[in-house]
């Protein structure tokens, strides 16, 4: 018994060996393009990471600061970009809202990262839970030159909804 097997030879084999070799490239080089974008711009190669944890930490640090009426820490913690036009007066009547003076937690819903005219903005969604319930909020954070994310806006939104969505939805808090 004999079969009939005939092997490529010549140009065909070199033709398939290079169509493998530049598709395993080309993926190899998606891979890498990939994670070299998440390094570079999601994460920042230096400094404080782009997520969700960075932002709630920043934004509960802030909210303490007002529910203890330090409002000379709740300043400072502003982008020397906007610092000068939060006055203390802003801040004393943002912590005399109901929400803010009965203030025990918050969570970060959602987020984003995109940049702006002023740099790297770091957005988020989110719940504050206070004694007379939930109110939604949207604090912004701007990274500086060293990495660092400093408050860029703060805002309570009583008239959005406070269904929970994002990671408040999946009970992770």
């Amino acid at each position: 018994m004999t079969a009939n097997v005939t092997e490529t030879s010549g140009p065909e084999k070199s033709r398939a060996s290079l169509l493998v070799k530049l598709g395993g490239g080309a993926a190899l080089l998606l891979v890498l393009a990939c994670v070299a974008f998440y390094i570079f711009f999601i994460r920042g190669v230096n400094g404080e990471p782009a997520n969700a944890d960075t932002i709630q930490s920043i934004t509960t640090e802030f909210v303490s600061a007002l529910q203890a009426k330090d409002y000379p820490a709740a300043q400072n913690m502003f982008s020397d970009k906007n610092r000068n036009s939060v006055t203390i007066e802003t801040l004393e009547t943002l912590a005399n809202e109901p929400s803010i003076a009965a203030y025990q937690e918050l969570t970060v819903c959602e987020f984003k990262v995109f940049y702006g005219k002023s740099g790297k903005h770091l957005t988020g969604t989110g719940l504050l839970r206070y004694a007379g319930g939930l109110i939604a909020f949207e604090s912004t954070l701007l990274q500086d030159t060293h990495g660092t994310w400093q408050l860029y806006g703060f805002f309570l939104k009583p008239d959005a909804d406070t269904t929970p969505r994002g990671k408040c939805k999946s009970g992770q808090s």
